[in-house]
Parts: C-alpha cells; sequence; structure tokens
C-alpha cells in the first residue's frame, strides 16, 4: 500500500510467473487480469482507489508501480482482427465466471493488463504489438472491447465514448516508475511534441510530485500514454514509410552497382576485328538466292536488238516487284541504301534507308521535309558498290520523275561510277575520279600542272607510270573512276552526261565526234564542267507527263513511266569505234566517240571507261544543281523506277566488280579504313600514301603494254 492508497491488488504468485493469467485453451496467447476485490464498492468513492501495475522485472526498484498494460504472450504473426475478437470472447467468458463484484470503478469487474514475467526484462516489444494498437487508431478510439466493458452494448459501436467517465476517469491513473516513466516521457515527446509533466494526486498529496500522471484515453502498445492516436499513428506511417524509403534506395543502389558492372566489363572487352569488304554480297535476310535475272522479267525481253541490227544478252533484270523490300545493308543481294549525307554535292537532304523500298511493282525513293541529323529533308540513295557491276553494255531503265513539271530544285539521278571510287567517300575518290586516262605525262600531274585555276583535282593517283612495288591494283595500267550520268533530271529536261580528266584545254573537247540526232528536242549542254571534272553532256526536254504529280485530264494516273538508257563500247582496236550512246523513250539522242577526246596540247588520250562500273540511284536536292524554289515543291516526292535491265553482247559478258583485267577486290580489302569510313576526306588522311610515279619521283616503270600513238589515227591527224 503506498501512500496514495494505492491497492496493490496483484498476488505474490502471479509477479512471478503467468499461472495467473487467463489463457484460452490450446492457445499460446496468456492474458493477466486482475479482479477487483468485494472491498473495491462504491463505498470507497470518496476515495480515489488507485489500481496500478507492477512489473515483476522491476520488483526491486525503487517503489512505485508501472503504467501499462499489454497482452503477454500475444503471438505476432496473427493478424490484428483475430486477436481482437479472440481476446474479447475469452475475457468475456473469464470475467463472467470468475467475478462477482456489484460494482467498482470500472463497473462490474475491473480488468487491467500488465506486464509479467513471461514478458522479456524490459522490452515493450513483447507487450501488444504496436502495428495492432495502430489498428485501433483508425477509428480515433481506444479498443472496442475496452469500450464495451465501458458499458458499450453495441460491440461495433466506435463512438467518441470515453473509456471512463466522471469520478472513475479521475480515478484511474497509473504511475511510472523513475525507470520506464523518463522512457515513456520520453517516447511521446519525440512523436508527439507532448510533454507529461508531473501531478498531485487529486487530494492534493504532495508525495505524488514524482510521479507523471497519464491518463488512459487511449491504448498504445502495452502503455496508456498522453499521446493521440492519431499522433501515433503518425509515427507508424512515419516509420514504414522510412523503411519503404531505404529499402527503395538500397534496390536503386544494387541496380546502378550493376549497370556500372556491366559498362566496366565492356568498356575493357577487346574489340573484334572489322570484316574485309569483299565483292560476294552478304544476303543477309534473303530467304533465297535469287539469279542475276529476275524471274518475273518477261522472256520478250531476255534479248535486244541494237541500231546495228546485232543481238544483245540480257545478263541482269530486277522488276521490283516484291512487296516492301528492304535495303538496309544485308537485307538485298545487289543494291545497299546508304545511311549518311552527301556533302560532296552540298546536298540539303540526308540519306536514309527508310526512304527506299517498293511501292506498287516499282522502286520508290522518297523525299520529305522532315529533319534527320540536322538536315531538313530526308531521301535516299541506292547503289550498288561492290555488289554489281558491269563492264560494257546496254542498261536500260523505266522510271517516273518525282514531283511536278514546275518543281525547281529536285535532282533525281542515275549514274554509273567505278568501282574503285565509293560513292560518298572523299577518300576514295582523291585522285581517282574521274580518272580515265592511260599515258604518263603532265595528265597525271596535280592541276595538270597550271596555275591557271583549269583544275584542282590532285593528280592521277593509280597512274601507268607509278614505280614498281608501288601501292597499286594492277602495276603497269592506269586505273580511275569515270562516271556516266545515265538520267539527271530538271523540272523541264533532262541530262546525260560522260564526266572524265584529265581536262582539254578549256574544256572543251571536240563536237565532231558526237552527234545529236534530234535537234528539236536535244542540244548540247552549256554546262561543261567545274575544277573538279570535265563534262560532255546534252539535255532534252521532258514530258510534264512523265511527272508523278502531273495528269493528263480524264487521267486518273499521274505520272507515266518512259524508258532511258546508255550503251557503251570500249574494246575496239580502234579508239574511233568506242562510244556511249544515250537512249529517251526509246530512240537514241546523244551519242560520243571516243574520238572526242583525241590529244590536246600537252595532254593525250583520254578513253571511255574500261573500268567495271556500278550503279546508283537519288533523288537530291542542291544548289550545287539548280536554284532550288521550295514553294514549286509539294512534299513528299517520289521517284520511281519500274525496272533494271542490263544487256551484254554474247562472247563478252562480264558483270562483276572484280574482273580479271581490272581487279579491285583486293586493293578495297587493303584499304578498307578508307572505304568504310567516309569521314576521311582524302587519301592521306585516311593514313595511307599515294604511290610515287617516274614523273614527279624518276623511278623505274612497269610496262605491261603499249598506247597506240596518235600520229598512226590518220583519220584525225591534224585535227584540234
Amino acid at each position: 500500500m503506498s501512500e496514495s492508497g494505492n491497492i496493490q491488488n496483484q498476488s505474490p504468485e502471479r509477479s512471478k510467473d503467468c499461472s495467473a493469467s487467463i489463457s484460452p485453451k490450446g492457445s499460446k496467447r496468456s492474458l493477466t487480469t486482475a479482479v477487483a476485490s468485494p472491498a473495491m464498492t462504491a463505498t470507497d468513492s470518496t476515495t480515489s482507489t488507485k489500481i496500478t501495475t507492477e512489473s515483476s522485472t522491476k520488483s526491486n526498484k525503487k517503489s512505485g508501480s508501472i503504467k501499462s498494460g499489454g497482452f503477454s504472450n500475444v503471438d505476432i504473426n496473427e493478424t490484428s482482427e483475430s486477436v481482437r475478437h479472440h481476446t474479447r470472447h475469452k475475457l468475456d467468458n473469464d470475467i463472467n465466471s470468475s467475478t462477482t463484484a456489484s460494482s467498482g470503478i470500472l463497473g462490474p469487474t475491473s480488468v487491467f493488463f500488465s506486464k509479467e514475467t513471461c514478458f522479456r526484462e524490459g522490452s515493450e516489444a513483447n507487450g501488444f504489438p504496436r502495428y495492432l494498437a495502430n489498428y485501433f487508431s483508425k477509428f480515433n478510439h481506444p479498443d472496442p472491447f475496452l469500450s464495451s466493458l465501458n458499458g458499450s452494448e453495441d460491440d461495433d459501436d466506435f463512438g467518441d465514448k470515453p473509456l471512463v467517465t466522471g469520478k472513475d476517469k479521475d480515478a484511474i491513473e497509473t504511475t511510472v516508475t523513475a525507470d520506464d516513466a523518463e522512457s515513456s516521457v520520453v517516447s511521446s515527446s519525440r512523436t508527439s511534441g507532448t510533454t507529461v509533466t508531473p501531478e498531485k494526486d487529486e487530494k492534493g498529496d504532495g508525495d505524488d510530485k514524482e510521479k507523471k500522471k497519464v491518463w488512459g484515453s487511449m491504448f498504445t502498445f502495452g502503455v496508456f500514454k498522453n499521446t493521440t492516436l492519431k499522433q501515433d499513428w503518425q509515427q507508424f506511417v512515419s516509420t514504414r514509410a522510412s523503411r519503404v524509403f531505404g529499402i527503395g534506395c538500397l534496390m536503386v543502389g544494387v541496380v546502378i552497382v550493376g549497370v556500372l558492372s556491366i559498362l566496366v566489363h565492356f568498356s575493357h572487352k577487346p574489340k573484334h576485328e572489322l570484316p574485309p569488304l569483299i565483292n560476294v554480297p552478304r544476303y543477309g535476310k534473303l530467304k533465297y538466292l535469287r539469279g542475276l535475272i529476275d524471274s518475273d522479267t518477261p522472256k520478250k525481253y531476255l534479248k535486244r536488238m541494237d541500231l546495228d541490227g546485232k543481238e544483245w544478252q540480257l545478263v541482269f533484270s530486277d522488276e521490283f516487284n516484291a512487296v516492301n523490300r528492304s535495303f538496309y545493308d544485308g537485307d538485298d543481294q545487289f543494291f545497299l541504301a546508304v545511311d549518311y549525307h552527301y556533302g560532296s554535292t552540298e546536298d540539303l537532304e540526308y540519306y536514309s534507308p527508310d526512304m527506299v523500298s517498293t511501292h506498287k511493282g516499282s522502286l520508290r525513293i522518297t523525299m520529305d521535309d522532315f529533319k534527320t541529323k540536322g538536315l531538313n529533308y530526308t531521301s535516299g540513295m541506292l547503289q550498288s558498290w561492290n555488289r554489281l557491276c558491269f563492264s560494257q553494255g546496254y542498261m536500260e531503265l523505266s522510271v517516273r520523275m518525282p514531283g511536278h513539271h514546275k518543281s525547281r530544285g529536285l535532282w533525281p539521278a542515275i549514274w554509273t561510277l567505278g568501282n574503285l571510287a565509293r560513292p560518298g567517300f572523299s577518300a576514295t575518290t582523291d585522285g581517282v575520279w574521274p580518272y580515265s586516262y592511260d599515258a604518263c605525262d603532265v595528265g597525271v600531274t596535280p592541276n595538270q600542272s597550271s596555275s591557271d585555276g583549269l583544275s584542282f583535282l590532285p593528280g592521277q593517283r593509280l597512274s601507268s607510270c607509278v614505280c614498281s612495288h608501288q601501292d597499286h591494283p594492277s602495276p603497269g595500267k592506269a586505273r580511275g573512276a569515270p562516271e556516266i550520268d545515265v538520267l539527271e533530271g530538271l523540272y523541264d529536261s533532262i541530262a546525260q552526261s560522260y564526266n572524265i580528266a584529265p581536262f582539254d584545254i578549256w574544256r572543251l573537247p571536240d563536237y565532231e565526234f558526237m552527234s545529236i540526232p534530234n535537234k528539236s528536242t536535244t542540244a548540247m549542254n552549256t554546262y561543261m564542267g567545274n575544277v573538279n571534272q570535265e563534262a560532255v553532256s546534252a539535255v532534252t526536254t521532258t514530258n510534264k507527263n512523265w511527272f508523278e504529280q502531273n495528269a493528263a485530264k480524264n487521267d486518273t494516273t499521274k505520272g507515266q513511266f518512259f524508258t532511258i538508257g546508255m550503251e557503251y563500247m570500249t574494246d575496239h582496236e580502234n579508239r574511233l569505234d568506242n562510244y556511249i550512246k544515250f537512249f529517251l523513250a526509246g530512240e537514241m539522242v546523244f551519242q560520243i566517240s571516243e574520238g572526242a577526246f583525241h590529244p590536246d596540247g600537252n595532254i593525250d588520250w583520254r578513253t571511255l571507261p574500261k573500268e567495271p562500273m556500278s550503279v546508283i540511284f537519288n533523288l537530291a536536292l542542291s544548289t550545287a544543281w539548280s536554284k532550288v524554289e521550295l514553294d514549286t515543291i509539294k512534299f513528299p516526292v517520289h521517284f520511281d523506277i519500274d525496272y533494271i535491265r542490263i544487256y551484254q553482247r554474247p562472247g563478252k559478258i562480264s558483270v562483276t566488280c572484280d574482273p580479271p583485267k581490272f581487279p579491285t577486290k583486293n586493293y578495297i580489302d587493303k584499304h578498307y579504313k578508307a572505304y568504310s569510313n567516309k569521314n576521311f576526306t582524302s587519301w592521306e588522311k585516311a593514313g595511307y600514301k599515294n604511290p610515287k610515279n617516274t614523273i614527279k619521283n624518276h623511278c623505274k616503270k612497269v610496262e605491261s603494254f603499249t598506247v597506240i600513238p596518235w600520229a598512226s589515227m590518220s583519220s584525225v591527224s591534224g585535227s584540234h
């Protein structure tokens, strides 16, 4: 009995063990209850009777009682709902069967919870689990079954009734020992910011100054505290959020470490060697290998008669009938759609493989006005470099022009180029394009040894006068990359040209060796080249119905396809018999004989192409070609090719990029860097040296063949 008159309503036996606890049969849970003695009646109501709990583990410490309540040995793995209902049921049964007190401070029966010896000493974790206590905080009310003991008849009535009222509220208090009070106050103040201050007993007993009153207005973790359930819930949420945040940080850290490990692994992994370029095509995604002649080509086109009545044989064709063909690297056997900007002609568009496909039985190159890699327009270029080449022959195509016949600035083109030069790779064209020259004289020198600005060419790199044991694809034989333009389209005309070096004086060839059958529609082009090329060209007026956006009246089909072609022969013993013929809509419109490039001044014969020639299709937009008037162009525009067919004379068939007399494979493989990286703008910047020649280095020349002297050509002697 304390000085304040507190009744120690706990037997010695119960303070020693949990034998007095009320435990349901077969359950691991135990509840400790104390039943008010008959002495605790209303007659003693004038005196505030204190019901306290005492922890047996603190029985040897200074006098006082611990204010606490809780379930001992509660299995926290069970849900709060099952614990609540099971506990209420057992308490009601045990209380009704064990006591008959008529009245008391708490009603018919006084029930409280204490920390028994079955608790771990000083451990709140063995009391009523905090997560179960906070479960009740959802209702902002103490445990429902305690409310029922206070007189509530409805088990589900979670109203705002206090646990006890009136004088009973003033009577119930718990005292905290010096040790536990400190921890309780600290815990409460950290979570709610509330400070528990000592108060006197209701009777004013000064001996209670050291006691801290904590009203039993809520049930939290085995202790009746002065914090609110809302604050307790906030503490729980804060703790849970902290744990979630910690786990989240841990997971993010694991991911970052994993990614960094992968990056470190691959950053130190040695790179594989690039495979050499080869002339044998890589077929990639093709389901089957087709022959050189497309099976869709009508049989009547397997042969062709030339203007002299001689029969030519079809050696290659592509009808482009397959739907939605792709021309990414490895997708097609003979053609490749490039993926880069073609800066050599100052194009305004970017070439993307996405812009090249097949549509309604035709190859379609699309240009549109959307940005790609910093350029305002996107188009396509398709080429057969190092995949499909031919030497001599007749090439015919059926095409439809892009845009409208008034669209100015578009540059559709179909052209051929010697395989030693890769289109768009400046290092490979350096000193090779557009040379077609057999002699060993001033014509192979830079600028053709003139300072008058006629030529800015670096000189022929692979000339016939290269010294022995130098880097050359076929020592003793001149090599180059000439260009034949089968079609270059303007809004009102089509140009067909042959580009060559070294240059004539003033870039003026001998026009006596050129012919134009129909001068009413075709004329010589006033453009004769620039400092990088000499161009021999003719232009032919176009039909406005050849453009995709034009249509005749009452004609729902826009644009008509027309044929265009080029034929050339270069192996005649007499140079004058070598020629290039250009065709448009089935008619020959322009012819050039090799005699047009006879010696001029200190420059010897230029030749027509003997190199294996690859084929290029592209649709460009460039001010280097013509004035660009965007208001006349309705994007997107399409350049359509219905078919391509190549014919050659029997006995002179050569459909390869690596012919025996003019090989290219080994040379390309040896200089792979220049042929695979378009960022190199010259041969030396790619890391290679120009071979030495007899003119500059006075070394021994490799002899392989003799050029037919000019004097033997009496038919052209003295001309020009």
